[in-house]
């Protein structure tokens, strides 16, 4: 047998050719049966895995009444771009672009509920997308991907099994939490190398659907008491509260000392004010670094409407009791003449080197009182009988 010998631009140009062939862009349709307020699992091929590629999908309704007249089912524009793990190659993603709208007046308002690699034990190179039942949907990729539908029909049935796999799927009734109904997601890290990076929007860590600016939720605990670290700020990092001229922080430098400070700049030009101080321990100090043993320690004057002293104990009324001694005035006296103070009452060098104990103070000047009270009460008993005998 003759061999036939091509020239090899033509051999070339039909490789070329037939490569091109195999790599042609599919597109088509499909319906997804069912309840429209469900969504059922639609199965895709993972065909660039074997041209070590990511596949990418995209899912598309450009017009609202694509399933009829005046039928509102909506519009979708979707990009998926995938990789499939395939019993443990790794290297395993799904990401999604979706941009969806519907009639807000319709309850049916969204078409994708959720997505998986469904190759963690097989080789079949396949995810699932869960898609809106009761509609229409348009596709292509840039390989020959395949579509498989499971609604519930003959040709469809439920549940969808995974090959090689007990794990069975159904349809769902609610849409995943990690699914962006209208954006991006993204698995895995994401690194923004940019030196701004700018959110017009709500910022949602942990919430799909934040109410603030930056909502945080759902963050692993720290503490005994399942405390989450919501926020985890290095040492001598702070947070900035804007408030005008005046910039107000909080932050922590040491293992012992968290910081309530102000400053009147947004550099290092000025000092900050340490206003405020609480310890390890849970000492407080106010206008100063150094709250020592106390609870509350404040340089400068405190103001208050009251101050309630709780649990204080042996108080002054014992002086009334039968079993008191009161000592002699000429007791007193004599006490006073060598000490310079009265009895139980701490010196002026005590009150400047330990301060005042507001509780212990106000019953020690209480027994004073009580005591001077008896001494008036024994001088009147002296006095009236006096007047008696002289009477």
């Amino acid at each position: 047998m003759k061999l036939i010998q091509l020239p090899g631009l033509l051999l070339a140009c039909l490789l070329t050719l037939c490569s091109f062939h195999s790599r042609a862009q599919v597109r088509g349709t499909f319906v997804v049966n069912g309840d429209i307020d469900k969504y059922y699992p639609v199965v895709f091929t993972d065909s660039a895995w074997g041209y070590n590629e990511a596949s990418e999908l995209q899912i598309g309704r450009s017009s609202v009444h694509q399933d009829g007249t005046n039928s509102w089912k909506g519009s979708i524009i979707a990009t998926f771009r995938y990789h499939t793990n395939n019993w443990g190659n790794g290297s395993t993603f799904i990401e999604a672009d979706i941009r969806q709208y519907t009639n807000p007046a319709v309850p049916y308002n969204k078409f994708v509920a959720g997505w998986k690699d469904a190759t963690s034990v097989n080789i079949s190179r396949i995810i699932i997308i869960w898609l809106r039942g009761s509609t229409s949907y348009n596709y292509s990729s840039r390989y020959n991907d395949k579509v498989s539908v499971y609604d519930g029909t003959a040709s469809g049935p439920l549940p969808y099994t995974e090959p090689l796999s007990s794990v069975s799927h159904t349809f769902k009734t609610a849409i995943d939490s990690y699914v962006n109904t209208n954006g991006s997601t993204y698995t895995g890290n994401t690194y923004s190398l940019g030196g701004t990076n700018y959110y017009s929007g709500n910022v949602g860590i942990g919430t799909p659907i934040p109410t603030a600016k930056l909502e945080i939720a759902g963050a692993a605990p720290w503490t005994a008491s399942s405390w989450g670290k919501a926020i985890k700020l290095r040492t001598a990092q702070s947070i900035e509260l804007e408030a005008g001229i005046r910039k107000f922080g909080i932050g922590a430098t040491s293992d012992s000392l968290l910081y309530f400070f102000s400053t009147d700049t947004d550099t290092t030009a000025l000092p900050v004010r340490y206003n405020l101080v609480m310890t390890n321990s849970g000492n407080i100090g106010i206008g100063t670094l150094t709250p020592n043993n106390y609870k509350l320690a404040v340089e400068g004057t405190l103001g208050a409407r009251r101050i309630k002293v709780t649990q204080q104990a042996n108080w002054a009324d014992f002086v009334f009791h039968p079993e008191y001694k009161l000592p002699s005035l000429h007791e007193v006296e004599t006490f006073i003449t060598k000490n310079g103070h009265l009895p139980e009452i701490p010196t002026a060098a005590d009150v400047k080197e330990n301060g005042v104990d507001v509780g212990e103070m106000n019953k020690l000047l209480l027994q004073k009182v009580e005591e001077l009270t008896l001494y008036l009460i024994q001088q009147q008993k002296e006095i009236d009988e006096l007047k008696r005998k002289i009477k």
